[in-house]
């Protein structure tokens, strides 16, 4: 027979019950905030000032935007869930200790779907400090609140990844708005928004009459 932990089980459940926070982030993503990073980017190339602020104003006033409407959403579906579940998987075997660990996992993994939101914002930025700092800090929590976890009742086995998301969910959104206050310094003068390539510098003569006399010399001989 096949058989699954009960501490397994209770995950998957709590996975599901939230999985379609991706769906909805990347949906959003590409059709409202992909277009403002796209105007900051194309303001940062070529245009004034005054565009690149305002580009910059308009884009994380949408990453605000769409974190809170991701939290809108996905807390309606998964209570919507999560109340079917409690409902209808106990009359398919899915009880005891798998329904006492299911309530807090699928809470933890409520927070940790938008800390996955929050490191893709900085991903956008090339920002690979801020998403290891904040991974770091998920998987640091996680552990420690695993620990003091297992000393409690079983519904508290959950706690870890509570904890964890939260303190990784938090360090991501102040990282995010120091990338705002600081977004000017990290794209200007460390040039990191676009690839850097290291080479010999091209020559600064882009024109010569003297090389086009050349070239009608060379096709009249030919």
């Amino acid at each position: 027979f096949v058989y699954a932990p009960s501490y397994d089980m209770a995950t998957c459940i709590a996975m599901f019950t939230n999985i379609s926070a991706t769906i909805i982030f990347i949906s959003r993503v590409e059709m409202h905030f992909h277009e403002r990073y796209r105007a900051y980017s194309e303001a940062v190339i070529g245009g004034r000032w005054e565009d690149i602020r305002n580009a910059k104003d308009r884009m994380f006033r949408q990453i605000s935007s769409e974190l809170l409407n991701l939290v809108r959403i996905q807390f309606i579906i998964s209570v919507v869930i999560y109340i079917l579940c409690v409902i209808v998987l106990p009359r398919f075997g899915f009880a005891g200790l798998v329904m006492q660990i299911y309530p807090c996992v699928a809470a933890g993994y409520f927070i940790l779907f938008l800390l996955y939101s929050e490191i893709i914002f900085l991903y956008y930025f090339n920002d690979m400090a801020g998403a290891m700092l904040s991974s770091l800090v998920f998987c640091a929590v996680v552990f420690a609140g695993s620990i003091l976890s297992s000393h409690l009742s079983t519904i508290w086995y959950g706690l870890g990844v509570v904890l964890g998301s939260f303190a990784g969910f938090t360090v991501a959104y102040f990282r995010i708005r120091w990338l705002e206050r600081h977004l000017d310094e990290h794209i200007f003068c460390r040039g990191i928004l676009f690839p850097v390539k290291r080479g010999k510098m091209p020559d600064s003569c882009v024109y010569k009459r003297d090389d086009k006399k050349k070239r009608r010399r060379k096709e009249k001989t030919k």
